[in-house]
């Protein structure tokens, strides 16, 4: 995956992981590993719009990506993909409507 796209994910600059990962995407020909990185792109969109405060399309964008990851049993060699997916259920399920939003996560 594309060292810059995990950078930018690592510092909470989930737009522009979103950006570098979906030109990424759009060039694998792979269809496993581009829906893992699909689903990595749908948590770097979850976690933008979580930082907007828009938690209704947080949480439906957070959906699509679980069923990306659950379609898949593959890994990936750069990033930790099992802890990235407990930490986003950690930041979905522990949210409270009024409630501090922690969107930091790493990718590794």
């Amino acid at each position: 995956m594309e060292t810059l796209a995990i950078k930018l994910f690592n510092q909470a600059k989930y737009y522009e992981a979103h950006e570098v990962l979906e030109e990424y995407w759009k060039q694998l020909q792979d269809n496993d590993h581009k829906k893992l990185i699909q689903g990595v792109i749908q948590c770097a969109a979850a976690l933008h719009l979580l930082q907007e405060n828009r938690v209704v399309g947080a949480k439906k964008v957070w959906l699509r990506a679980q069923k990306n990851f659950l379609d898949n049993k593959n890994n990936m060699d750069n990033i930790d993909l099992d802890k990235l997916i407990q930490d986003m259920y950690k930041i979905f399920d522990g949210f409270e409507e009024g409630g501090e939003i922690n969107v930091k996560i790493a990718l590794r």
